[in-house]
């Protein structure tokens, strides 16, 4: 066979060879059409088995009719195939490996690829080891860089990241741009919609398909993304969107919050609509507190949400939002932010019951915003102080708050000084 220079004339003599024997070919991991076409060299009684992540070149080989997209494994699955190829790491620490079966997807190539690293001996025979390789491969960075030998590669070992490269290899520039742009989108299980994809990537709906064809992108249901009816629900594998995120420009990621931002500046009360998108927020809030902890718009985001979470009872998350925005206006040293931020995380701890807490941070906004001459939050803070103390049954000290504040209220002819006064 390899006398043959001609890659046609080897698919004749591979056909010939076959001639009337009844067999399944299996053409795995196709990349390229003409490729693809010449192994399809069967006689009259075989059948042809192909598969690709290119659903263009599936429709092509196949026909539309004879095309069958095959899922990744759900989560039971994938931790059970975890399990039995690295029993002894998963057995160390099950939730973490469980945890980490879900980071990939249930893809079954990165598993393997997971389960492979996991299970070699130097990793195995110490239970110190198999913690330390667990936390190697938890990092994104970490798995791409995994390694396998790969038909076709000339004995070399390739990479998940360049396995997955090869769905862009001869894709338009615009599309590679658009493909990387969308990983500033949180992955499975969230999801976003075309309007959302094309605002942050700057690609029309012709480009979005194409990276739908190439499985790059995933269609989903439209209640995923809180839409009805208009087919338009988007989602990036877990993985994909870690190869996505290698080149996701700070760019991409700022329209992608500002993008939410404004969602849901349009109307704050909608909580329906923003619980649809709560999970790309929470993403976008999340980068930025890696990206720039120290940026004005984890304030803004904080401020954005605190409706949000308050009718939906997330008290727990407002928390994290605030004291993050706490921390950025402290390190500004804005001093009329800072007791703001104060007095809003204390009525947080005040409403989840834990009135000590409460009471210290009122305490600490107190002579801030004295300080800065902000009467009318002085008098919020002491009405809360009040309040508090009227909770924790110190009565006295709840009166001469309410005075304070009464007092206040007629300096600054505050609307609330007659229901204070009551």
């Amino acid at each position: 066979m390899s006398d043959l220079p001609d890659p046609a004339r080897r698919a004749g003599a591979v056909k010939n060879a076959i001639g009337l024997r009844r067999l399944l070919l299996v053409i795995d991991d196709a990349w390229e059409l003409d490729a693809a076409r010449l192994l399809r060299c069967g006689g009259p009684h075989c059948c042809h088995l192909l598969t690709t992540r290119n659903q263009e070149l599936a429709r092509a080989f196949a026909g539309p009719t004879h095309t069958l997209a095959v899922p990744t494994l759900a989560a039971g699955p994938a931790f059970d195939l975890l399990c039995a190829l690295a029993p002894e790491a998963c057995a160390a620490d099950p939730p973490q490996a469980q945890r980490l079966a879900a980071a990939v997807g249930g893809l079954p190539l990165a598993l393997e690829l997971v389960g492979g690293y996991l299970a070699a001996p130097e990793r195995t025979y110490f239970a110190d080891l198999r913690h330390e390789a667990l936390t190697a491969v938890s990092d994104p960075a970490g798995r791409l860089a995994l390694a396998c030998q790969r038909l076709g590669s000339d004995g070399a070992p390739v990479t998940l990241e360049q396995t997955l490269a090869l769905s862009l290899a001869d894709l338009p520039a615009p599309a590679v741009d658009a493909f990387h742009a969308l990983g500033a989108f949180a992955a499975k299980p969230a999801a976003f919609d075309r309007p959302a994809a094309e605002a942050v990537s700057g690609a029309d709906g012709r480009v979005l398909a194409l990276l739908i064809s190439r499985n790059l992108v995933e269609r989903v249901g439209d209640e995923e993304v809180g839409r009805e009816g208009d087919g338009e629900g988007l989602a990036l594998h877990q993985v994909l969107a870690d190869f996505a995120r290698t080149r996701t420009l700070p760019e991409a990621i700022a329209r992608h919050r500002q993008h939410y931002l404004a969602l849901v500046n349009e109307d704050r009360g909608d909580w329906q609509r923003i619980e649809a998108v709560y999970p790309q927020l929470l993403h976008a809030w999340q980068r930025q507190t890696e990206l720039a902890p120290d940026d004005e718009t984890l304030v803004t985001l904080a401020d954005a949400l605190n409706r949000y979470h308050l009718l939906r009872g997330l008290r727990r998350d407002e928390l994290q939002w605030l004291e993050q925005a706490l921390r950025v206006v402290q390190h500004k040293q804005d001093q009329r932010e800072t007791a703001r931020l104060l007095n809003n995380i204390g009525a947080v701890y005040d409403d989840l019951g834990e009135k000590e807490q409460a009471l210290a941070y009122y305490e600490q906004a107190l002579p801030l915003q004295r300080q800065v001459g902000h009467r009318w939050g002085e008098a919020t803070t002491r009405y809360n102080m009040a309040m508090v103390h009227m909770a924790l049954g110190n009565l006295d000290a709840a009166v001469a708050e309410l005075e304070q504040v009464v007092a206040i209220d007629e300096a600054v002819g505050h609307p609330d000084l007659e229901s204070d006064r009551a």
